[in-house]
């Protein structure tokens, strides 16, 4: 079952085309890897299919509803949670708070509601939202850091505590942007085996990597770009002896 649908994805920039009809599927339940050199559109194709740009032309629907206009919080109550290429975290909160902060989107906390709202429901939300804070960062293994502030973390475990506040927001789908960037070989082995936990818990991942032998080590399927384009999608070892691949993006 496709999960995520793009059809002919277009994006320009004054005149600059980023992405030219651009599509893939994303079936349910997969990882689903984008590899291509730099600057051919991968983050440009995330931050579209999370709302924070809209495109000039295509389609992308999500369960077969379209998502393309919609606001990127809208995006998020939909099911589909993110990582960012730079990290973005709350640094001045503990790292607790910053797990908490991404379950906002599935709770009914507002100020008008809260106002009617009796004392013990509220706090009754809360100690739920702190349990599930709890939960994922024990899944992300930072349990015994979630007091600290976020600031304090080395920056590997920034990277996990990124994704636990992603899966805070309930995903279906969740996109990973270059999840492994600046980590050594023991840092990627272990974001690789918490990709495949992630995909045990039911969530299907879009996977923006550089990282080849991660790619090819956990994807069930990978499309390549390159200057904005498809130039290949299929198997990791359909992907692996394409020579239009190897050209553009392996070197060998």
């Amino acid at each position: 079952m496709t999960l995520l649908a793009i059809e002919n994805l277009v994006k320009s920039f004054n005149g600059f085309v980023a992405l030219n009809n651009v599509s893939l599927h994303v079936s349910q339940g997969a990882i689903h890897g984008v590899i291509g050199p730099n600057g051919a559109g991968k983050t440009t194709l995330i931050n579209i299919i999370s709302g924070i740009l809209k495109p000039s032309k295509g389609r992308i629907s999500f369960n077969g509803q379209p998502i393309e206009r919609l606001r990127p919080d809208k995006i998020v109550s939909f099911g589909i949670g993110r990582t960012f290429q730079n990290i973005r975290l709350f640094n001045a909160l503990s790292v607790i708070e910053n797990v908490m902060v991404g379950q906002h989107c599935r709770t009914t906390a507002g100020l008008v509601r809260n106002f009617f709202r009796r004392p013990f429901k509220l706090l009754e939300e809360e100690n739920r939202i702190q349990h599930k804070a709890k939960e994922l960062l024990n899944f992300v293994g930072l349990s015994d850091r979630e007091q600290e502030p976020a600031r304090s973390l080395p920056y590997g475990s920034q990277r996990r505590l990124e994704i636990a506040r992603a899966l805070a927001t309930e995903p279906s789908l969740i996109l990973l942007d270059e999840p492994c960037a600046g980590m050594d070989i023991k840092e990627t082995t272990e974001m690789a085996q918490l990709a495949l936990k992630i995909r045990e818990r039911g969530v299907t991942i879009l996977l923006i990597e550089h990282d080849m032998n991660l790619v090819m080590g956990i994807s069930d399927r990978i499309t390549v770009l390159n200057f904005g384009q498809n130039i290949a999608d299929g198997r990791p070892d359909e992907i692996r002896s394409s020579p239009a691949v190897i050209e553009a993006y392996l070197g060998f």
